[in-house]
């Protein structure tokens, strides 16, 4: 008996779901119960062997048909940009984009949903008329799904390590929305404090949300093009135990230098571009794109110009050394990696703000997501590995992601995230993503 019929017997011995179709049906509610019935659906599946691809793919197309949607085929391409035009082509609406695996003795199936309908209103950005949503689920593996992955399970299954427990815990909150977070040694004590940039003023905190300095904008001339949308940016060009602070706000004609001590802010001079990001790497600085809440094309590592494909929203940096050193963050919804020297370090991916951080201290950064939902009451952190397609945390948030930065901010050698949530009633909540106490 070849290993697909072997796995599909074992599957309907009895009474219980088996794993494939329970990771199937939870992937599907994830991906289709927020659209409307009647939708064509189309399904690309990737797996380690063809009898895993082929029995996903068609647990997969039963649990769509499930959903009330209009039809549900299968997709035959060589990776999901092809599996992507060859959907649009054949008029498919949805298409799911997944790769089905197994991690430890668990099996998994994670990858995306989009939209293969993209209007392009500039001629250049893509405008999806179905928004993105990331898949992710994750069962213990059975014998049927064993079988189709052709695993041989050992007599005596070693341990698998305890995964670091993370979590997302709010800390702070600040009565205006946040444009931009840095950290910064304000003290001297060798530990970080937050820096945020609101609309109308920059503030210095200690984690608690005490505020122990503060610069009213309004010292600086204002712009000659002011937006309604706030944006800007804010760096530590010195790290975490830094003492300097670089800021502008897109309401301002110039941004500004700062040296921060026990005695507050103090300016030092002023600048001409806004800074985005900063890191071992180099400083990243942009242009503000006049009338609207974006920056670039074009973005500066240090003096060296590099050309992106789109403007974008921000740019976030891995407070270490190593790659990814930067992340892109663009209006669409993506968040594209780049190394030290601006070059892509991988794929995109779909997100709204994002930032890098080794949150458990070995060396590799995380990648800590939000959205990719446009700005709503509530908003999804997820935490990915570097290349990794299921999220190690997962955590719905109150309010919308608007700002992010990492270091050290308790003093243990481990990278946390932080993150500005911005609240229905005006205000940001700070959260802090990382190891549980």
């Amino acid at each position: 008996m070849t290993p697909l019929l072997l796995a599909l017997a074992l599957a309907a011995a009895g009474p219980t779901p088996s794993a494939l179709g329970h990771v199937a049906e939870l992937a599907s509610s994830q991906a289709l119960d927020d659209l409307p019935p009647g939708k064509m659906v189309g399904v690309f599946v990737q797996a380690p062997t063809p009898e895993l691809q082929q029995a996903a793919a068609s647990m997969l197309v039963d649990a769509a048909k499930q959903k009330g949607v209009k039809a549900a085929v299968l997709v035959d391409a060589a990776d999901g940009a092809a599996a992507e035009q060859r959907a649009r082509t054949e008029g498919l609406e949805v298409l799911l984009r997944l790769r089905v695996g197994l991690e430890g003795t668990d099996l998994t199936l994670a990858g995306d949903r989009i939209g293969t309908w993209v209007n392009f209103w500039d001629g250049r950005t893509e405008n999806r008329q179905l928004a993105s949503a990331q898949v992710a689920a994750r069962v213990p593996a059975d014998a049927a799904a064993l079988t189709l992955a052709r695993v041989v399970l050992p007599s005596i299954t070693p341990p698998t390590p305890a995964a670091p427990k993370l979590g997302v815990v709010p800390i702070a909150r600040i009565p205006a929305r946040v444009v931009a977070l840095a950290l910064v040694d304000a003290d001297g004590d060798g530990r970080p404090e937050l820096a945020a940039l609101t609309p109308t003023e920059l503030l210095v905190l200690r984690a608690d949300g005490e505020v122990l300095a503060r610069r009213d904008l309004s010292a600086l001339p204002e712009s000659s093009h002011p937006v309604r949308e706030p944006c800007g940016g804010l760096v530590s060009p010195d790290g975490d135990k830094g003492h300097r602070l670089l800021y502008a706000s897109a309401n301002q004609a110039r941004g500004e230098a700062l040296f921060v001590d026990k005695a507050g802010l103090h300016p030092v001079g002023l600048l001409d571009a806004t800074p985005l990001a900063s890191g071992p790497s180099g400083l990243v600085t942009a242009v503000h794109a006049a009338g609207t809440n974006l920056f670039g094309p074009e973005l500066k590592l240090g003096t060296v110009a590099h050309a992106l494909d789109h403007p974008v929203v921000t740019v976030t940096a891995n407070p270490r050394a190593g790659t990814p050193a930067f992340l892109a963050i663009f209006a669409e919804g993506q968040v594209q990696p780049l190394g030290p020297d601006f070059a892509p370090a991988g794929a995109p991916t779909p997100a709204g703000i994002a930032a890098l951080a080794d949150l458990d201290g070995n060396g590799t950064p995380e990648l800590v997501l939000s959205g990719p939902q446009p700005l709503s009451t509530t908003d999804t952190v997820r935490v990915l590995e570097p290349g990794g397609a299921a999220p190690i945390l997962q955590a719905d948030v109150q309010g919308a992601i608007v700002a992010a930065t990492a270091g050290d901010l308790d003093g243990d050698g481990k990278d946390e995230a932080l993150l500005a949530a911005l609240q229905p009633d005006g205000t940001t909540a700070i959260l802090r993503v990382g190891l549980k106490p």
